[in-house]
Formats: C-alpha cells, structure tokens, sequence
C-alpha cells in the first residue's frame, strides 16, 4: 500500500473536512435551521430558500460528518420522510501551530 504525504493526510483529516464543509454558506444555513427542531428536506428548503437538490446534497455532507442525523422518518406509500436534526448548536475553532482545533457544542434539544 502506498504511504501518504503530509498534505495528502491532511486532506482526510476529520477537522479539515468538518472545517471545510462549514465555510460553505449554505452547509452552515441548513445546519443551524435545525438546531431547534427536525425538519424534512422541503421544510428546510422552503424555510432557508435554498433549492431542494442542495438542500440534499448539504444533508448527505453533513450527515456523513456526524453534524446532522435522521432523528426520525414518517413511512407513508408513496415515499419515506426523513426528519433531520443538527447534533450540534455551536463550534469553536482555534488554530495552534498550523493544526486547527476543534470544539462542538452538543445540540441539547
């Protein structure tokens, strides 16, 4: 198996990716529109005014970070409804020697 440089391992690092998806606008908007309560992908949409295919992709990114989960899903014929939920309500940021620095606020609702 071929090592990775550095750079390269850095590039897969936990915090580089969390960081990396919460500069994006939209990753953070949807986010914290579901600190308070769960919300289906319309719902999030409608409420922050971004387009539905965004709405999922941002989702899916966040929930293979662990900052969202499904908190619960309504099974009807026609479709399953997820309800997300964010993990988290804050996170603080720091950088010592190059390496950033991580902390996030458990969600309490």
């Amino acid at each position: 198996m071929k090592q990775l440089t550095p750079s390269q391992t850095k590039k897969y690092d936990i915090n580089q990716k969390i960081i990396h998806e919460l500069t994006n606008l939209e990753s953070r908007i949807v986010l914290f529109s579901i600190i308070k309560e769960s919300k289906d992908t319309a719902d999030i949409s409608m409420t922050t005014k971004i387009p539905l295919s965004t709405v999922y992709q941002k989702l899916q990114n966040l929930e293979e970070l662990s900052l969202v989960y499904v908190e619960k899903m309504n099974e009807n014929v026609s479709r399953n409804t997820k309800y997300y939920k964010s993990r988290i309500m804050g996170i603080d940021i720091s950088i010592s020697k190059q390496e950033p620095k991580l902390i996030l606020i458990k969600n309490k609702n």
